[in-house]
């Protein structure tokens, strides 16, 4: 039974670290922009290539109409060009805006110190069961610190997206294209969190009816 329990358990970890995981392209655009700013302030210009990315922000489409822009790539297989019709993609201004790094920076340590948070607090939880202490009000603690710990990550993630989005939409349109605004919202994390809500829920019912049962023995 405790082995089964386990294996959910790594399969949900491993979920979670998987969903922070796809924030690699972001973190290397934050880098890039960081040593741009750098440099600029130091020597009046920056080494940086064209190629590297210095500041893209998300942006998710929807196809409204039958016309819609088609961009053209190379085929690295065969070499030729091709069409694509892109439904997300990452959109680079026409002139480099230096956001709030002050902002980002509160953001991102937010966003990771949640998300810390939520995965000490589930290793707790896995640690408790192992030893048999199940019904027990720190099972029920630690299943509530993993879901508001993952309600504060998706939700940081799913505001900083929608703002990615806004911003997006003042300086660049794709013709038959309207922004996908429900994609901003980051549903693994928040769906974690209601799944450890509701799990702590159940066990503070089990943790109370056994209290009862030893009233009453």
């Amino acid at each position: 039974m405790k082995t089964k329990l386990n294996l959910i358990c790594l399969v949900l970890l491993a979920v979670m670290v998987a969903d922070l995981s796809g924030g690699r392209f972001e973190f290397n655009i934050g880098k890039n922009a960081a040593n741009y700013e750098s440099e600029i302030r130091q020597n009046g210009s920056s080494s940086l290539q064209q190629s590297e990315v210095i500041d893209a922000r998300l942006l998710a489409l929807l196809p409204i109409s039958e016309k819609q822009t088609a961009l053209t790539v190379t085929n690295k297989l065969t070499g030729k060009e091709v069409k694509v019709w892109p439904k997300t993609l990452y959109v680079e201004p026409d002139t480099y805006q230096s956001p709030s790094q002050w902002l980002s920076l509160l953001a991102v340590l937010a966003g990771l110190a949640a998300f810390v948070c939520a995965i000490y607090a589930f290793i707790r939880f896995i640690i408790h069961v192992n030893h048999d202490r199940i019904f027990d009000h720190r099972n029920v603690r630690m299943l509530r610190m993993a879901g508001w710990g993952l309600l504060v990550y998706g939700g940081i993630d799913s505001v900083w997206t929608f703002c990615d989005y806004l911003s997006n939409t003042r300086s660049f349109a794709m013709e038959g294209y309207a922004v996908d605004w429900l994609s901003a919202v980051e549903y693994t994390p928040l769906l974690l969190a209601l799944i450890a809500f509701v799990a702590a829920q159940v066990f503070a019912m089990a943790v109370k009816m056994k209290e009862e049962q030893d009233l009453t023995i």
